[in-house]
């Protein structure tokens, strides 16, 4: 809110907010300059006013910060290129059994609910591990995806020996 008076000024948005632009309403005659920075997502917006005689300079200040994003979730995981049966956000360990016979793992594909977010894959042996961190760089996510190969239901014999001859 603008008082009299006040000349430093402080705008919290929430994140991925677009920064508004900013006017002013100078006192007849006076002249108005606007300076604009901006630092990544937060702007500082500067007004200096000066009287029309030239006597009085007022320098006005509006700082403006965008958080970051704290969201830290995929919103799809796939997997051979398709969305993991019964995929929520918000569950984070799936188990997969691949068919007998699978000597190694299929593709793994991830879609970030934000796109401001970053994410980090790895495996280890049977195991797909997928860290996805905020644009806070502090909130994080653990997705794990465990597979298992299906056992052989073969129950035929390949030969029957007698003597150990065929």
């Amino acid at each position: 809110d603008f008082a009299s008076g006040k000349y430093d000024y402080q705008i919290v948005l929430p994140a991925h907010s677009v920064v508004p632009t900013l006017s002013n309403i100078a006192c007849p005659g006076a002249i108005v300059e606007t300076a604009t920075v901006q630092h990544g997502a937060s702007m500082t917006f500067t007004f200096t006013v000066t009287s029309e005689d030239g006597t009085t300079q007022r320098i006005y200040t509006v700082d403006v910060q965008v958080l970051p994003s704290e969201v830290c979730t995929l919103s799809d995981l796939l997997v051979s290129g398709l969305t993991i049966d019964g995929f929520d956000p918000a569950q984070t360990t799936y188990s997969i059994e691949l068919p007998y016979g699978t000597t190694s793992l299929p593709d793994v594909d991830y879609v970030l609910a934000d796109n401001h977010s970053t994410a980090v894959q790895n495996t280890d042996d049977k195991t797909l591990a997928i860290t996805v961190t905020a644009e806070d760089g502090i909130h994080t996510m653990d997705y794990t995806i465990v597979f298992t190969i299906a056992k052989s239901t073969n129950a035929d014999l390949s030969a029957i020996l007698l003597d150990n001859t065929s």
